[in-house]
């Protein structure tokens, strides 16, 4: 990745969300004395954050941010709890989050392959279709104009 875009997707990921988490961070100490921004949430967003971090703290060096990869949920939580100031999440904010104060400042867009076996007659699903299918709403074929075959569905995890 060249310099240029991983700076572009630093200063994306960092200083959109520094607007709702900044002034909490700018006050932590770590244990050098060092201005700390701390990060947790998705695993999927690893090697971009990875990234966005190490950039962030060339750029400005007197801040160590730190990252863990506990789950979207869990890094929400934990900006709710004041245990990370920022949360990296690879799905979309919950209300109940959103009630918690959280504010939503997408930085990236997943790309989405949904592949079927060659004799599946089915040439196009709806976006609505596709999310009852992974939810377990839709399990055979039919219901989306099949053939009477169930659906398995296989996943990142």
């Amino acid at each position: 990745m060249n310099r240029r875009f991983r700076l572009l997707l630093a200063v994306l990921l960092l200083a959109g969300a520094a607007g709702c988490c900044w002034q909490a961070a700018a006050g932590r100490q770590g244990p050098g004395g060092e201005t700390c921004l701390r990060m947790a949430g998705s695993t999927s967003m690893e090697k971009m954050t990875n990234v966005l971090a190490e950039v962030f703290m060339e750029k400005y060096p007197g801040i160590t941010v730190t990252v863990e990869f506990t789950g979207s949920s869990a890094g929400a939580e934990a900006v709710v709890n004041d245990t990370a100031d920022i949360a990296n999440m690879s799905r979309d904010m919950g209300r109940e989050e959103a009630a918690e104060g959280l504010a939503e400042n997408i930085v990236a867009l997943d790309g989405i392959v949904v592949c079927v076996d060659k004799s599946n007659e089915i040439t196009g699903l709806t976006r609505r279709q596709l999310r009852d299918i992974y939810t377990g709403r839709i399990t055979n074929w039919t219901d989306v104009g099949g053939r009477d075959l169930p659906i398995v569905t296989v996943g990142r995890e």
